[in-house]
Formats: C-alpha cells, structure tokens, sequence
C-alpha cells in the first residue's frame, strides 16, 4: 500500500500545488506590472532571507516529524506519533518566536549591508508570517508522516488565498506611499496568508483528532520528550543544512551579483538586473517546481514506512517511480521554459519590455536546471527516508561551491553579467543531482540507470520542444506571438503525451498507481499503443 499511498499523495500535492502556483503566477505578475522595478527588487531580495531562515521549521523538522511518526504507526505506536507532534509543536513555537525577533532586528542591519536598505519594511513585514509558519509545520509533518496529505493541501491553498487577497489590499493602500511601503505591504500578505493556513490546519487536526480517538495506550515504552527532540534533531540538522543551501545560495547571489555588476560598470541598474532572475525568472521555475516538490513530500515517508518493514523489494520499485514520475514531470518543464523563455515573458510581463528583453536569456538558462533538480529532489525524498539525511545535504552543498566561484568568476564578465548567476545555478544543480544518484546506487541497488528512468521522456519532449517553437515561428506573425505562444503551450502538452504513449515509457507496474489509471489505459488503448 505504500505505493499507491505515496501516489496518491503525490497527486493530492500536486493538484494543490497546480493551483497554488497558478493564484500566486497570477499575484507575482500582478505586482510585476503594478509595482516599479526598484519595488520588486525590494520584494525579491528578502524572500531569500526568509525562506533561509525558515528551512529548520518548515522543512527540516516535517521531515523528521513524518518520518518519526512514519515508523510508529508502521509498528501499530499510535501514541508515540502523537507524543511526537506534542514535542516537536513546542519546539516550534520557540523557533517561531526566535525568527520573528531575528526579522525585526535584522531588518535594520541586513538590507543595508547587502546595498537596498530600502528593503527594510519588507524584512519587518515577514516577521508574522515566521511565527505562523513555524507552528504551522509541525502539523504538516504529522499528517505527512500518516500519508494523508488532503490537510496538507487543504493549509497550502488558504495560505496561498490569504497571502494573495491581502496582499492585493495592502499593496494597493500603500502603493502611492513610495516602493518601499508598496513592496512591504506585498511581503505582509505572506504574514497575513501564515496566520490563515495555521488556524486552517489546527481546526483540520482537532477535528481529526476528535474523529480519531486513541482508546488505549499499546505496550511501547513511553519515550521521554528529550529522547524525542534528540531523534527529531539527528534528523532535522542535516535536511537543514541541505534545505539551507538552496536559500544560502540566493543570499550569495544577491550579494555577489548586485555588487559584481555594479563593480563592471552597470551602476544603478544592478538591481533591476538582479529582478531578472530573483523576481521575473524564479517565479516561473518554481511553477514546475511545486509538482516535484510533491513527489519528494510523499516519497519520504513511504520509503521510511518501507524501511521500517524491511521490504526491500516494494522499496526499489517506489523509488524507481518517484524518480520516473518527477523526470515525467521536469523535462518537458525545462524543454518549454527554455525554448519559449521570450515569448513566456512577453505572454505574462507585457508592460516591461526592458524585462522582456533581458530577462529571457536568464529563465532559458535557468529552464534547463529544471531537469537536474526533478532527479535531485526525488532522490533526496528517497534518501531522507532511507535515513540518509546527511547526503543530499553534502552533495547539494559540494554544488553551491562551485555555483560561489563560477558565479563570482562569470557576472564579472560584461558581455556574460546576469547570465552568470543562471549558469552558476544550473551547475550546482547538476552537481548535486549525479551525487545524490551515486549516493542512492551505492546503499540501493535501484535496478535502472538514470538514462533507462529518463531516456524516453527526455526524447518525448525535445521533439515536443521541437513542435511548440514551431507552431509560435510559424503562427507568430498570423496570430499574433501571446496568442501563438498559448497555442504553442497546448501543442506541446498533447503532442508530449502523445510522444510518451508511442514511447511506451508507461509500463504495466506504472500503470497500476498512475492516478487516473482507468482513464489513461482506455486512452492508451484506443490510441493503439496497448502492448
């Protein structure tokens, strides 16, 4: 059952995440053409402070706390798991309170040694929302860790709504008030969304809890709350030295980018520049990212759940999956991203052509790495529950070394500047993705390559790379490029799935967890593609 559940979840995450993305692409692209240049940068670049300082509480401690209460329920300890959320609960909310304070305080030193002190009210604005977070995240993890992941879902898309609605309302009270005020009052909405997703999923689990009761306590030695925070952090401190590269390595760009490019020349546009890739380009990467994001949250505690029985065989097959389904997934992202990166800009931002001009060569890069963190994340969910946490940390940190020195070395470069930060990121991501699949073939005989697991889907969308830049050559000029470019979006979309069908990269054992089987098959067979 493991299989089918870490699917199922996967899917569940996946639809949430559809359309969290798609209500927070249309805010990013409001404030993109509502707010000034200098007010985005503002926005961007206090999101890498934030989420940097947030990895220990919203992505460390889940993970420990799932795959924690993962193993009790697999041995039938039902109180142990909620001993396990009662302790790491408590933790949090110190945490929570530490990382206000930190926000506020640093908002009146950080933004001026990183050159944009006009960032400051930002800092200010996402003190709530780390207090919020925080708390929130320990019942994230709970539910992650039974494998039901609706709550989980449920959290995510009444933060994103808040964040959205009264982000809207403040940005526009303080819009005339200067880019300062606006941009801080875009960042208050994530406070305000925190406090919304909170409350959402405390009501979730009280409910849960009153329909759920535990009657009696099995015969499990009762663990001791230190012993308890002794686990969680064995396993909390190296996903949280993993998951803080990510955010250390946007802290790196920030700094070296707008500074290298103010040192060759660019001045005042360095931060306009840095927007290319912190505000304009990210933002569209992290579309795809969210359905990846979902396979790598529902693998973990399946494979930990698999571990705890010893199924080895049941293991190897649910790894292999995760990994095809998140390369399903990536490639045809990063093939599109990359091949429509311009015609992608003009569709959303068509107020700034300046973005639009300078912009596109940065997502085109950036579009590529999308490949190697689909293969890394799903391999690090794997790895995080095989109880291997400290190895996806070592291999993605081995990575952001080379991104430090390659990036320092290439936006010093006037005719490479911005494209340098791009290039740099696409690097530690491939770094990173071959160790992290060295280091699961050396503990886990996974039973396929990594060209067997994406060989077919990587040739389905370079062909369907192919025909979507096509179709926006040849209809651009007739049609008109947004309206060619949507065309060419839903091109290749079906001609990808087309080209996985006459691939045959579905096999029978896919078929048996593909959400949505029955409907597919019956596709596949009236296509004539059934073996």
């Amino acid at each position: 059952m493991s299989k089918k559940s870490f699917i199922r979840g996967a899917a569940i995450l996946a639809g949430a995440g559809i359309l969290i993305k798609i209500i927070g692409a249309v805010y990013r692209i409001a404030l993109g053409n509502i707010l000034t240049t200098e007010a985005s940068s503002y926005y961007a670049i206090v999101y890498p402070w934030y989420n940097g300082l947030l990895v220990f509480a919203s992505a460390a401690v889940p993970a420990a706390i799932a795959r924690l209460v993962s193993e009790k329920h697999a041995q039938e300890d039902y109180h142990g798991g909620q001993k396990v959320l009662k302790i790491a609960f408590r933790m949090l909310v110190a945490f929570g309170v530490f990382g206000a304070v930190f926000m506020l305080i640093g908002a009146e030193v950080i933004p001026e040694k990183l050159g944009n002190p006009g960032a400051a009210y930002a800092f200010k604005a996402l003190a709530v929302a780390v207090f919020f977070v925080s708390m929130m995240a320990a019942f994230r993890g709970y539910f992650q860790g039974l494998q039901e992941l609706r709550p989980f879902a449920i959290s995510q898309i009444t933060e994103q709504l808040g964040r959205v609605i009264f982000g809207f309302v403040f940005v526009f009270v303080m819009l005339k008030s200067g880019d300062e005020l606006s941009a801080a009052g875009a960042t208050f909405g994530a406070s305000a969304g925190a406090a919304v997703g909170f409350f959402t999923i405390l009501l979730i689990y009280l409910r849960h809890k009153k329909y759920n009761p535990i009657e009696k306590l099995n015969d499990f030695p009762v663990e001791s709350g230190m012993a308890i925070i002794k686990k969680i952090m064995i396993i909390a401190i190296p996903i949280t030295l993993g998951s803080s590269v990510v955010p250390l390595l946007n802290m790196i760009d920030s700094f070296i980018v707008i500074n290298r490019l103010t040192g060759i020349g660019f001045g005042d546009k360095a931060n306009d520049m840095y927007g290319y890739i912190a505000f304009f380009s990210v933002s569209i990467i992290n579309l795809p990212q969210v359905l990846i994001t979902a396979v790598q949250i529902s693998l973990l505690p399946a494979v930990s759940e698999l571990m705890t029985k010893n199924d080895t065989e049941k293991l190897r097959k649910t790894i292999n999956t995760g990994i095809k389904v998140s390369s399903i997934i990536g490639i045809p992202a990063a093939i599109g991203i990359s091949f429509l990166s311009k015609e992608i800009l003009s569709l959303l931002y068509p107020t700034q052509p300046e973005v639009i001009a300078n912009a596109s060569s940065v997502l085109g890069i950036l579009g590529i790495g999308v490949i190697f963190l689909a293969v890394f994340q799903s391999t690090t969910g794997a790895l995080q529950g095989m109880g291997k946490q400290f190895l996806p940390a070592r291999n993605l940190f081995i990575g952001a070394i080379a991104k430090v020195f390659v990036c320092y070395i290439l936006v010093g470069i006037p005719s490479v500047n911005i494209n340098g930060a791009a290039i740099s990121t696409l690097l530690a991501y491939f770094i990173a993705m071959v160790l992290n699949m060295a280091s699961l073939s050396k503990h886990l005989n996974i039973g396929k390559s990594i060209l067997d697991i994406i060989g077919k889907p990587l040739i389905s969308g370079l062909i369907m790379g192919v025909l979507a830049k096509g179709t926006v050559l040849l209809l651009g000029g007739i049609i008109g490029v947004k309206v060619a470019t949507v065309l060419a979006i839903a091109v290749g979309g079906m001609s990808y799935l087309l080209l996985l069908f006459v691939t045959q990269t579905f096999t029978d054992d896919d078929f048996e967890f593909i959400p949505g089987k029955k409907i597919i098959k019956k596709l596949y067979r009236k296509l004539g593609f059934q073996k």
